[in-house]
């Protein structure tokens, strides 16, 4: 089987609007890659409440890229994102809505929890399995 490759970008900008155009911030980290045998991208739809749950894998079971993508509108709520058995006090990752955050899952790696703010909230997973 042929090797496919992952490619993603990762950059940011920083804007003051209390300042001039010029004290714009931004570093551009360039083009990741990542090699993989699997031919396909999981996409899983999974709504999450306000009680700690586990992320859906799908087919997985295994070293993957996930890109989480949280729907709600601008106005809506974030998803804190955990290891499986950290608790409240561990949250790994928010997902604040309209954004995307990726993770990296280990070979050995279980599903990470994720419990919503204030009410359920839509996420969009992307799973790309790293063999």
């Amino acid at each position: 089987m042929a090797t496919k490759i992952l490619k993603y970008r990762i950059s940011y900008e920083f804007y003051d609007p209390d300042q001039s155009a010029d004290a714009v911030q931004s570093q551009n980290f360039g083009e990741r890659t990542r090699e993989t045998q699997s031919g396909k991208v999981e996409k899983i739809h999974q709504t999450v409440g306000t009680t700690e749950e586990a992320l859906r894998l799908g087919e997985s079971g295994g070293a993957a890229t996930m890109f989480i993508e949280n729907t709600e509108p601008s106005t809506g709520n974030f998803v804190e994102i955990r290891l499986p058995g950290t608790g409240a006090g561990n949250d790994s990752v928010k997902v604040y809505p309209g954004q995307v955050e990726k993770i990296e899952l280990g070979s050995d790696a279980t599903a990470p929890f994720a419990i919503a703010d204030t009410a359920p909230v839509d996420l969009r997973i992307h799973l790309i399995p790293i063999s």
